[in-house]
Parts: structure tokens; C-alpha cells; sequence
């Protein structure tokens, strides 16, 4: 780019302007700014752009280099050798796909490729498994040809569907090509491999319960991520006993299984799904079910309820300790309870972890007198009570859908109040409003749940971004103190309460700081 009328450069930054903004010999009053993208001048004049030379992305807002992709690729054991490139889709617009060539031709399968992949890689890529990368006369990667088989590969609308599947896998493909904007989908892709999340999957479920009839944690992805599996759990009429109620994150390991209680804000166990790929391989993860989210079992209405089915459960699968506990959020709390319950009860508990979970009356409301503070300040603080749980950094443009949400929660709350007044415990509703009743079920809990000290250690994980402290008091162990006779760890993570869930960095800050917690614990 040659102007005279560019930016200055770069603010106290003067190596990076030197470099960047170059005067042009050729005309001292102009200036050339490196942009590093690739261009070429047509015959009829006309400047075609070529795209970036660094070969970064953006991806969900966050910046991707592809070539680093490739190396922590290769540099797996699965693969002898990999390359990613992007393509355009019909409807999701643009893409990254990922081709790797297995070591083993024989002893490989797609399912283990696709997990390597999503641990190494998180974000949402579509995987080819090939026996050769396409190459150039040089020997060099043909890119072009790569992305283009890329796109005939998962954009192709011509591309036949296999005519051997049968009803039950017909309807499945049907909503999952729905619900995840994918033209063709085959039986045996990778629910997470084709953009599948957490939130899709309670979608899809309730598409499933709808049309067949049956209910099934969204959970099942864990054992059954692809349709030709998923068909046959529902041909088979559903999942056993245990299978409901501990779910098998990663089984397999020489260390100490830790079992993790789930944050409600959506009831399922897959919210630990991204923290589990950043521990270590050799990690037994479970992750308990709530009760009532299949849509059979009476809902639980008290924490202590709560503790003494999961430490039944517990025991069932893993008769003597020790035992590693985690728990989110409001589930920190059952763990907590879970704890305590098991300590009585003549157990070890080696580790329990809280994250970023808030106990006793935390977060508290600070005393002073609210005419000292400035009108926009009196107006948040007047509406904090009545926003629903966790609101906290709420804005005033915020305020009118926050008192809507408000307004149906109230209502929720009156049904449940009903409920337990009337126990009206076999009516049955859809997928989403069973998650909306937990969540509600556990708020109303943790309010009536009083804490009595625990005779262990504590490791408290604790968000950076809390409720604000000119609303809150300031807790550093939020409202932890004096319920831990070993003491509490305290362990910081960037972001707010929710972010670790989503942001695949934080995740694996969080998953590294909890790793880090049970290696010393076992140890």
C-alpha cells in the first residue's frame, strides 16, 4: 500500500513502524505500508487480491495460525503427516479442514483420528483421512487441490447419501444436516468433528424425543458420537442404570479417576468435555447425570438429596477411597456436600475442587447508604435484586431483557413451589424446559442449603472478573472461609464465572491448574 496519506505507525511501538512504514525512495513525501497480503497486477490493470502470505485465520473471533496447526499435527504419534486448508461452504461460509495420514494403515480408525484431532485442535474443523497428501511436481503440498477436494468432500450438494441406512438413521441425518447447516451428512461423522456443541446437542435431543419418542441424555455423544452408533442405543431402547447417572468422560488411565459434578447452567455433563482435553491422557474422568434431565426420575430438591444419590452412585462404581472430587459452580456445592458426606461415612476424600463455586451468603451485598452514590449506580443496585442468579455484570442496556427472563423464572419458581406442594412429579415436558426446572431446582436449594465445615483441603479455582466490588463485598475464597479445617488453595484463572466453559484458552488454563492440583494430591 504506497500513499501519502497513511497512518503515523504504530503508538511507542518504533521498531514495529520502521518495519511496517517504509518512505519510498522514489517520492519522499510517500510512504509504504507492509500489508502482507499477496496481490498481482491483471493485463487489463485490474489488482487482484491473492489472500495473506502468513497463512492466519480468524476462526469464532480468535486468530489461527494454520501452519502451527500442522506442526503440532505431524508432531503427534497418530499421524505421519498432516496439512490444513481452508474452503468455502454453501451456507457456513468459510471452513477449516483437516488431512492426515495415519502411521498404521491397519490399526487406525476414524473414531481415534477424530480424537486426537479434536484434543489437539478444538475449534470446529471437518477431518479427511487420506493415504496421501496431494503434491505438486516440487514435491511441495498442492494446497489448491487440497481445498478443492476439501470442498467437494463437505460442500458438495450432489454428493449421494448411502441408501442402506434405515429409518431411524434417515430421520437422525435429517435433523442433524438441520441443525448443523451441513448439506450431506454420513452416518459415521463425528457429531463434534461437523461443528456439534453442547448447545446443539440438547437441540438435537429434543428433535430426537420429539419424532421417536425417546429420551436420552445429551451425554450419549460421549459413547455414541456418530449416527450409526447413536441408532443403535435407540434401537436398543436407551441407556442402562449406570449409564445415566455416571457418565465416562475419558475412562481410561493408571491415575486416580476424578468424578466432577456438573455446573446447571445447562444440566449436562458435556460442559466438562472441553476441560477434559487439556488434562492429561492417563486422567479417568466421570461426570455424574442430574436426576430428571432424562425425563423419568423424580427431580432432586435439596443439596443433601442431591450429595447422598451421587456418593451412591459414587460408591457403586468406585466402592473405597480415596476419592478426587470436583465440582462447578452451584455443583461445587454438591461436591462439597459430597465430601463431608463421605468423610462421615469413614471415607478418604484426597482432593476436592471448587470451580469458581460460591459459598455461605457470597456474593453479599455491601451496607452503606445508597444516597451517597451516583443515580446510575443507585439504579443497578436497586435492580440487582431482581435479576435473575448470576447477573452481575449486567449493563443498563441489558436491564429490559434481564426483567423479562426475570419474569419467567418467577413463574418457574411458583411451578416448583406447586410441585413440591402438590408433588406433581410424573408430569412430563420438553428437553428444554426439564434443563430450565433443574437449574431453577438448584437455585432454590443453594438458597436453603447451610454450610457446616468440611475436615479436608480445598482447592478453590476462582474467576479473575467477580461480582462488583462497589455493589459486593470483596471475598478472596468467595464465602469458603472457616469450611475448610485443612485450609483453602486458592487458584486464579482469567476471565469471568462462565468463560471457562466456552474459551478454549482459559479452558486450558483452568485444566492446567487443575491437573497441576491432582498430580500433587495423588502424590
Amino acid at each position: 500500500m504506497r500513499s501519502a496519506y497513511l497512518r503515523q505507525g504504530f503508538w511507542r511501538r518504533p521498531d514495529e513502524t520502521r518495519e511496517k512504514f517504509r518512505v519510498d525512495p522514489g517520492a519522499p513525501d510517500t510512504r509504504i505500508f507492509i500489508t502482507n497480503d499477496q496481490g498481482r497486477f491483471l493485463p487489463d490493470g485490474t489488482l487482484e487480491h491473492l489472500g495473506r502470505a502468513d497463512r492466519v485465520i480468524k476462526i469464532r473471533g480468535l486468530r489461527v495460525d494454520l501452519e502451527e496447526v500442522e506442526a503440532t499435527l505431524r508432531a503427534a504419534d497418530l499421524f505421519e503427516e498432516a496439512a490444513v486448508t481452508t474452503f468455502e461452504h454453501i451456507t457456513d461460509g468459510r471452513q477449516v479442514a483437516i488431512c492426515v495420514v495415519p502411521r498404521s494403515k491397519m490399526g487406525c480408525s476414524s473414531r481415534a483420528c477424530r480424537q486426537v484431532v479434536q484434543q489437539l485442535f478444538p475449534l470446529p474443523t471437518r477431518l479427511m483421512i487420506v493415504e496421501e497428501l496431494p503434491r505438486l511436481a516440487s514435491g511441495k503440498i498442492d494446497r489448491v487441490n487440497l481445498s478443492k477436494k476439501a470442498s467437494e468432500t463437505f460442500a458438495d450438494k450432489t454428493r449421494p447419501r448411502d441408501d442402506s441406512i434405515d429409518v431411524i438413521e434417515f430421520q437422525l441425518v435429517q435433523i442433524w444436516e438441520k441443525l448443523l447447516a451441513v448439506e450431506t451428512i454420513g452416518t459415521t461423522d463425528d457429531f463434534f468433528a461437523v461443528g456439534g456443541d453442547s448447545l446443539a446437542a440438547a437441540t438435537m435431543f429434543a428433535a430426537v424425543e420429539k419424532l421417536l419418542g425417546i429420551n436420552l441424555p445429551t451425554s450419549t455423544l460421549l459413547e455414541a458420537p456418530t449416527i450409526k452408533e447413536l441408532s443403535e442405543i435407540i434401537r436398543c431402547g436407551g441407556l442402562g442404570e449406570t449409564d445415566l447417572w455416571l457418565v465416562p468422560l475419558q475412562p481410561w488411565g493408571t491415575k486416580p479417576p476424578l468424578y466432577c459434578v456438573p455446573w446447571y447452567g445447562s444440566g449436562s455433563p458435556l460442559e466438562y468435555r472441553r476441560l477434559t482435553r487439556y488434562l492429561p491422557e492417563d486422567q479417568p474422568i466421570f461426570a455424574f447425570q442430574p436426576r430428571g434431565l432424562d425425563g423419568r426420575s423424580p427431580y432432586l430438591y435439596s443439596v443433601e438429596e442431591m450429595a447422598k444419590s451421587y456418593v451412591d452412585v459414587l460408591r457403586a462404581h468406585q466402592p473405597r477411597g480415596p476419592y478426587y472430587l470436583c465440582g462447578a459452580s452451584f455443583g461445587g456445592v454438591v461436591a462439597f456436600e459430597m465430601g463431608r458426606r463421605l468423610v462421615t461415612e469413614g471415607e478418604e476424600v484426597r482432593f476436592l475442587g471448587l470451580l469458581d463455586s460460591y459459598g455461605g451468603d457470597y456474593p453479599k451485598h455491601r451496607k452503606f447508604l445508597a444516597r451517597f452514590l451516583p443515580l446510575r449506580k443507585r439504579l443497578k443496585l436497586l435492580l440487582l435484586h431482581f435479576l435473575p442468579h448470576g447477573s452481575y455484570f449486567v449493563s443498563l442496556a441489558g436491564l429490559k431483557s434481564g426483567l423479562k427472563e426475570q419474569m419467567k423464572r418467577w413463574l418457574v419458581r411458583r411451578m416448583i413451589a406447586l410441585d413440591q406442594l402438590m408433588k406433581f412429579r410424573a408430569l412430563r415436558c420438553p428437553l428444554k424446559w426439564r434443563i430450565f426446572y433443574i437449574q431453577e431446582i438448584c437455585y432454590a436449594a443453594r438458597r436453603r442449603y447451610k454450610l457446616m465445615p468440611f475436615s479436608g483441603r480445598i482447592a478453590l479455582f476462582r474467576a479473575e472478573y467477580q461480582p462488583p466490588s462497589d455493589v459486593f463485598e470483596e471475598d478472596p475464597v468467595l464465602g469458603w472461609s472457616g469450611m475448610a479445617a485443612g485450609g483453602i488453595e486458592v487458584h486464579q484463572f482469567p476471565g469471568n464465572h462462565s468463560m471457562y466453559w466456552g474459551d478454549p484458552v482459559i479452558a486450558a488454563v483452568v485444566a492446567a491448574q487443575l491437573g497441576a492440583c491432582l498430580e500433587q494430591a495423588s502424590s
